[in-house]
């Protein structure tokens, strides 16, 4: 699997200062670009604005910022679940119509030799698919799209996409879980490192969502969460609850 940064805002930090500015501040835009080209606002100051505005839950000038990702050699499974993030992210893949498929995934969890023992050959298998797919469009003259049908899920694919920087919190935030399936919790990670090597100050908004930084616990199933390697350093939201009926809270306290 491979991701790729290709496209970012030139001057994020600024764009965003200037959103949040928009809704707290009188003066006009023009008047604060200016300051800050001038160097009246210091990169500093923005910064520190910034800091204290990520602590207030004020999200929407999140989507003002998008990034453009290349995602190649990934399967059919992980781009089904992908594309279920829709809002704030739009998408090309590689079509199946039009593109002759050459190669597919097998999850590096898989012990194919010891499936073999058991008389289960997946890349038999596979193969043997691909190749009924060459006879039908080859020999038999079936459509591409049609032929297509007979593929299986791990059949590699291909998207560009652009993502806002909501969007991507969102995203980071369950599929960094270790709930999610790991070819796309592996995209996850590396979109996180991405962000946080050459954004370092909008990656303190990103995160799996149990960590400190996000909400601080989890709410995934309890079993899940007892698995989980980080169950011993994040509370289960239950358990939470449990201690604010306690004491007399909500969750908004």
């Amino acid at each position: 699997m491979k991701l790729t940064l290709i496209d970012a805002p030139h001057y994020p930090i600024e764009t965003l200062y200037t959103a949040y500015r928009v809704c707290y501040s009188r003066k006009p835009v023009s008047e604060i670009q200016e300051e800050i080209e001038s160097g009246e606002i210091t990169q500093e100051e923005i910064k520190r604005f910034l800091r204290r505005m990520f602590k207030t839950g004020h999200t929407a000038p999140l989507r003002q910022l998008h990034f453009v990702f290349v995602m190649e050699r990934v399967s059919r499974v992980l781009t089904a679940q992908f594309n279920r993030h829709v809002i704030g992210v739009d998408r090309c893949e590689m079509s199946q119509r039009y593109s002759m498929p050459e190669k597919y995934i097998i999850p590096d969890n898989v012990d194919i030799a010891r499936l073999a023992e058991c008389g289960i050959d997946i890349k038999i298998g596979v193969e043997s698919i691909y190749q009924d797919y060459l006879y039908m469009t080859n020999d038999y003259a079936v459509a591409h799209e049609d032929a297509r049908y007979i593929l299986p899920m791990g059949t590699e694919s291909r998207e560009q996409f652009s993502m806002s920087l909501e969007a991507m919190r969102h995203f980071l935030d369950v599929r960094l879980c270790e709930c999610a399936q790991r070819e796309i919790r592996n995209v996850a990670w590396r979109m996180y490192r991405i962000m946080r090597k050459r954004f370092p100050l909008l990656s303190s908004l990103l995160g799996v969502k149990c960590w400190e930084n996000r909400t601080g616990y989890c709410d995934e199933m309890k079993g899940k969460y007892e698995k989980c390697k980080w169950s011993k350093k994040r509370p289960h939201k239950s358990d939470l609850m449990r201690m604010w009926k306690r004491k007399g809270l909500t969750e908004s306290d």
